[in-house]
């Protein structure tokens, strides 16, 4: 499993989220995504659980720093969110009541660092590319390990990622522009409103991925049969009927050319939403 994050310094203010920016540094390196990805990610597939332990290690050791789509193929993905525990019921029945956008993988005890249930020698303070900390709702930092933030009351919720099912839809002949592109998948804010939990609330994050019309049936028909990564789309059209306007206006710079014509646009759900509501919070 792999993840991306964010994190603050004080009780309240204290909070993890997917890392959007698909355009962190690379090792020093001068090959293209695809490249790395087939020498990092894919040339241990067939291990099964030895890809997932080498990319965990490059990650631990900062080797690793960018987005993981692509990555780790066969295994699912996941998002994580940390916050302090005077914050984590209300953040738990947020995820309870929208459990598309932000569907539960795992929640840590306290204090702990540990996710035993999703893998052995998981350390959710040094294996994530990268982390967001944020202090009074602005990001202050991207560190690449946060043990020197831990603390006793901190806790991890994982949230299932839409990279899990690309595999499925590659291995199916479905393209996917973000992946050919080497770019993360782009994210946008819709106008449907999550429901609110205490602090956490906003508007529905949506990652995008432009098909043409037959080939979203078919993405609609695999995406379906995972569930804990989100599902089907929430959308299949227009996106602005879903409030978004303006294709090239993106949370952060990700996949570009989403309007290409005779496409389709997926509307997947996306864990952005538990961000942006963490950031509200």
């Amino acid at each position: 499993m792999t993840y991306s994050t964010k994190i603050s310094q004080e009780n309240l203010d204290a909070r993890v989220s997917h890392t959007l920016d698909n355009d962190l540094p690379l090792p020093n390196i001068q090959t293209t995504r695809v490249d790395e990805i087939a020498v990092i990610g894919n040339k241990f597939v067939k291990d099964g659980d030895a890809s997932v332990k080498h990319i965990r290690k490059l990650i631990r050791c900062g080797s690793w720093t960018s987005h993981t789509s692509g990555l780790a193929s066969d295994h699912v993905q996941g998002n994580v969110v940390i916050l302090p525990g005077a914050l984590a019921s209300d953040f738990l029945l947020y995820c309870q009541r929208n459990p598309k956008p932000c569907p539960l993988l795992a929640v840590s005890e306290a204090g702990d660092s540990k996710l035993p249930t999703l893998g052995t020698d998981i350390d959710i303070c040094s294996d994530l590319p990268r982390y967001r900390v944020w202090h009074h709702g602005k990001v202050i930092d991207e560190p690449i390990n946060i043990s020197s933030l831990w603390r006793k009351d901190l806790v991890t919720f994982v949230i299932g990622c839409s990279f899990s099912f690309e595999q499925a839809l590659l291995e199916i002949g479905l393209p996917l522009r973000h992946i050919e592109q080497g770019k993360n998948v782009a994210m946008y804010r819709s106008n449907i409103q999550t429901q609110a939990a205490g602090k956490f609330n906003g508007p529905m994050v949506v990652s995008m991925r432009p098909m043409k019309a037959a080939d979203a049936i078919r993405a609609v028909q695999v995406t379906s049969r995972f569930p804990d990564v989100h599902g089907a789309p929430v959308h299949l059209g227009d996106p602005k009927l879903i409030g978004i306007s303006d294709l090239n206006a993106r949370l952060r710079r990700c996949s570009r050319d989403n309007g290409r014509r005779n496409s389709s646009v997926l509307g997947m759900w996306c864990y952005a939403s538990g961000s942006i509501a963490s950031s509200a919070s």
